[in-house]
């Protein structure tokens, strides 16, 4: 059997040959062998799609099994997944995930403001963001579930949109679109502002000023000037 994948699931240099979907897969099967009984297969995994579906997509519908195959070949082309003979290969296993235990020490790097050294913790310490969120995107199944994950860890970005930015840019710089990759870029994106809907003009209806009743003394004087003009120009 293949060596074990230790506490950096992610930096396993196997794990670093597979895409995000693939990831994802192997991610599954690994959960799966913790919670499922695998004993009718010897404790390990049914190269049958129609049998390993279930296993590894027990909520949704899964894959095509042409596309499971290709998933189960690509696990064995980068030597994490072992085909058991006698050939047809009925099963194939996978090596143990070993977490980091709580029992490792971690030190850190620059030295306590006190001076007095090195100051050793018991335990992994503090969760680790960019790990968890390229966790949480190896686990997506497709590119729906992985913004739905990513979500509730960036609600006020437009995640959808980052997305899809990310693959963009991985395609044009001709690299894979790896999740710790992904971690990276939604940490550092921006969230957008949004503009506020400019309130819309009210039309101001003017009325017309009233104009005011005419002058009755104007209006005896305009005829006497008029009847005096034309008495003039006799």
């Amino acid at each position: 059997m293949n060596g074990p994948i230790s506490g950096g699931f992610l930096c396993d240099p196997r794990v670093q040959l597979l895409s995000a979907q693939e990831e994802s897969f192997l991610f599954r099967l690994l959960e799966a062998r913790l919670r499922n009984d695998l004993n009718q297969y010897g404790g390990r995994f049914p190269t049958d799609p129609k049998l390993l579906r279930p296993i590894a997509y027990p909520h949704k519908a899964g894959p095509r099994d042409s596309f499971l195959q290709c998933l189960i070949a690509k696990l064995e082309q980068v030597r994490i997944a072992t085909m058991i003979p006698p050939a047809p290969c009925a099963v194939f296993d996978l090596p143990p995930y070993l977490p980091i235990q709580s029992g490792e020490i971690i030190a850190p790097a620059a030295e306590s403001p006190s001076g007095n050294g090195v100051i050793h913790i018991d335990g992994p310490g503090p969760p680790n963001l960019e790990k968890q969120i390229a966790v949480v995107a190896a686990a997506a199944a497709n590119d729906f579930d992985l913004i739905e994950k990513l979500k509730p860890y960036f609600p006020r970005h437009d995640v959808k949109t980052e997305v899809k930015r990310f693959f963009e840019h991985r395609k044009k710089i001709n690299r894979p679109p790896v999740p710790s990759a992904l971690a990276k870029w939604m940490l550092r994106a921006e969230v957008p502002i949004l503009r506020q809907p400019k309130a819309p003009v009210q039309q101001i209806a003017l009325e017309r000023p009233k104009q005011d009743e005419p002058d009755l003394f104007d209006q005896k004087f305009l005829r006497e000037y008029e009847r005096k003009k034309a008495r003039a120009s006799r």
